[in-house]
């Protein structure tokens, strides 16, 4: 079993690291060996990764766990892997510190010794990915903090979360 832990603090709210790091369809944006992640239910979702000889890896995880703006955590049911892992996040700041723990077993077999090979530093994959993230949502746009008070002038470059995290604070 491969495990790797690691953390990176992103310049932006919780509530909007949240929206992002929630929608598993986001991952293969900052993950990069993943190709793809579809949900395919309320809590199950198949993922593909881009695996060694060509050959995709696939598998169906579950999220186990579903704690808004603070963890989220996931465990695989059936496919060419074994994996569980959680991310969680906490205030750090101006910003907020994402930390993934992760753990998986690769299949079996001359994929698998092939898989091993590719994926050998699982630490410094997971480390990059993070960084990949943090790049991401560094570029998102940010308004700065306003005195309480004054009309904040909104950037003219729309934050993609922006209007379901509006949406969501002026529902009753």
């Amino acid at each position: 079993m491969y495990q790797a832990k690691a953390a990176v603090t992103v310049p932006a709210e919780i509530g909007e690291v949240w929206t992002y790091i929630s929608d598993y369809q986001n991952f293969d944006r900052f993950m990069s060996h993943i190709q793809r992640v579809e949900m395919i239910g309320d809590r199950t979702s198949q993922w593909q990764l881009g695996g060694p000889l060509g050959i995709p890896v696939t598998w169906k995880a579950v999220t186990t766990v579903m704690d808004p703006a603070r963890e989220l955590a996931w465990q695989s049911i059936e496919g060419d892997i074994k994996t569980h892992g959680s991310i969680l996040l906490e205030p750090d700041g101006g910003g907020t510190r994402v930390s993934v723990d992760l753990e998986y077993a690769p299949p079996g077999g001359v994929v698998g010794e092939a898989f091993a090979k590719i994926f050998a530093n699982p630490q410094k994959m997971l480390e990059d990915d993070l960084n990949n993230l943090a790049h991401i949502v560094a570029g998102w746009p940010h308004e700065p903090a306003q005195p309480e008070g004054e009309a904040s002038q909104k950037s003219s470059t729309p934050n993609p979360l922006e209007s379901e995290l509006v949406e969501k604070s002026n529902e009753p």
